[in-house]
C-alpha cells in the first residue's frame, strides 16, 4: 500500500507502506500504528500519540510496542504484575526511538503488595530481570530504547 501526500508548492512525496523513505523531507504516515511523522531523508521524527492509560489490579501485559503508557496500579487487594511489551527493532530510524511507560502505586499499598515490572522478549531492565516498586505511592518510569542495531534494544529504569 502506498500513500501520496501533496505538499504546498506542488511538491509531492511518495510514502511506502513498508516505512521505506523515498525522498528527503517527507511526511511519514504509519498506517499500521496510526502515527504521523516527518523525515529529512535520514532520520524520521515521529509525533508521539497520547499515552494509553491502564487502571486496576492487573495483571498488566502490555503489547503495544509503539505507544507510551501510564499504569495506575491498585495495590489494595494484592501484588500487581506488569509485563513490558517486546521492543520492535524497526524503531531504529525513528527519533526518538523509544517508548515510555510510567507505573504508579495509585492506592498506597505497594509497601505490602509490591508491583513487579518484568521485561519480555528476552530483554532486561537495566540488566535485571525485573524492577519492583515496594514503597507506598511509589512509581517508576521505564523507557524502551530500540537503536538501529537489534542486538542493543534495552529497557532502562
Amino acid at each position: 500500500m502506498s500513500v501520496q501526500v501533496k505538499w504546498r508548492g506542488d511538491t509531492r512525496a511518495n510514502i511506502s507502506g513498508s516505512g521505506a523513505l523515498l525522498s528527503p523531507k517527507e511526511l511519514v504516515v504509519d498506517t499500521d500504528n496510526w502515527q504521523l511523522g516527518i523525515s529529512d531523508g535520514t532520520i524520521t521524527h515521529m509525533l508521539r500519540r497520547q499515552p494509553t492509560v491502564y487502571t486496576g489490579t492487573g495483571p498488566f501485559a502490555l503489547t503495544d510496542s509503539y505507544n507510551d503508557a501510564i499504569i495506575l496500579a491498585d495495590t489494595s487487594t494484592g501484588p500487581v504484575s506488569v509485563t513490558l511489551p517486546a521492543l520492535p527493532m524497526a524503531l531504529g530510524n525513528i527519533t526518538p526511538p523509544s517508548i515510555e511507560i510510567w507505573i504508579k502505586d495509585a492506592t498506597g499499598h505497594a509497601g505490602t503488595n509490591a508491583i513487579t515490572i518484568t521485561a519480555s522478549g528476552g530483554l532486561t531492565i537495566d540488566g535485571a530481570s525485573s524492577v519492583v516498586i515496594s514503597s507506598a505511592y511509589g512509581e517508576a518510569t521505564i523507557r524502551g530504547i530500540a537503536p538501529p542495531s537489534p542486538a542493543t534494544a534495552i529497557w532502562c529504569a
